[in-house]
């Protein structure tokens, strides 16, 4: 049990209230806070409740892909579900990822037989709270199923369009990244020794699995604690620099550009170029130096990618 002071004025002075897990089981958590003052049990409870379920950060697949298929409605072969139930089972892995950066899971697995969660070889920091998800059901032995996953950190929910790619066959998934399913609480009356009158706030916190329901409790406080620091001790927000949006476009193989030339893309291909990025970090210089790569073919490429804003110096 945490004790913790509350130093106000009036009838509210050296008042201590616990904070007690008293019961935990099946992602479920009830949290008891108890003694506070009058009135302070709705206002406690309402305010921890509305952070919980809007502003807590998690994690989730934002994009798919499965080899063989190039858009959301391709045939699999050897595959009972189609590519779209096989997004909606996606859309169901809760995952446990801190990093600020997108991490890549990978999925291998030759028929007969279920693809699972659990198949998916994490990346370090990224855990599964439902490893026994069956992700597609594998009906023939020669089959072999393959797909890759685009993990990412944020808060509340985001549409698929927004994770759209040009990349060929990437399909962007809906993503729910708050960890919190519901939240109740309820204000019970009690005493404490001469004092009556006073508040219980009884928490009940479900969770997706990826993170407690105390460890819920104490990121929704200190949300709430740099809230109103800032009320009490208003700092001015730091100007900061208009950042450039990420350009996808620099993940694109270089045979994905339609206005690149076959003989060209082969040639940049052969020198190791395989991406757009490739060519952007190498420069004009370096790729002049490729073999069947002239003055004519770099002032080629300037003016295809500047078309898709990306400028090779």
């Amino acid at each position: 049990m945490n004790i913790i002071p509350v130093k106000q004025g009036g009838t509210m002075d050296n008042l201590r209230f616990g904070v007690d897990l008293v019961k935990e089981k099946d992602n479920c958590g009830r949290v008891v806070i108890s003694p506070l003052p009058k009135g302070f049990g709705d206002t406690v409870g309402n305010s921890l409740r509305r952070v919980l379920l809007s502003s807590l950060s998690g994690a989730a697949v934002i994009q798919m892909k499965v080899k063989g298929a190039t858009h959301l409605f391709s045939a699999l072969e050897g595959v009972k579900e189609d590519l779209v139930e096989v997004m909606l089972n996606v859309k169901q892995i809760k995952v446990a990822y801190q990093g600020e950066k997108p991490v890549t899971l990978k999925l291998e697995k030759k028929g007969p037989g279920q693809v699972k969660a659990s198949d998916l070889h994490l990346q370090p920091g990224v855990s599964l709270a439902n490893p026994d998800l069956v992700l597609a059901s594998l009906t023939d032995k020669k089959t072999v199923f393959k797909m890759e996953l685009v993990v990412v950190q944020g808060v509340g929910y985001e549409m698929a369009e927004e994770h759209e790619s040009n990349r060929l066959g990437v399909i962007g998934i809906d993503a729910v990244f708050s960890p919190i399913k519901r939240v109740n609480y309820q204000v019970e009356a009690v005493r404490r020794g001469k004092q009556e009158h006073l508040d219980q706030l009884v928490l009940d916190i479900w969770t997706d699995g990826s993170l407690k329901a105390i460890t819920a409790l104490e990121q929704a406080s200190e949300i709430l604690v740099s809230v109103f620091k800032q009320i009490l001790e208003p700092q001015e927000a730091e100007a900061k620099e208009e950042e450039k949006p990420e350009n996808h476009d620099l993940d694109l193989l270089i045979e994905e550009i339609e206005d690149i030339p076959l003989r060209l893309a082969n040639a940049l291909k052969k020198s190791g170029y395989r991406r757009i990025s490739d060519l952007v970090d190498a420069g004009t210089e370096k790729i002049a130096g490729a073999k069947n790569v002239g003055a004519k073919s770099i002032d080629l490429l300037k003016k295809v990618l500047k078309k898709r804003d990306i400028e090779i110096k």
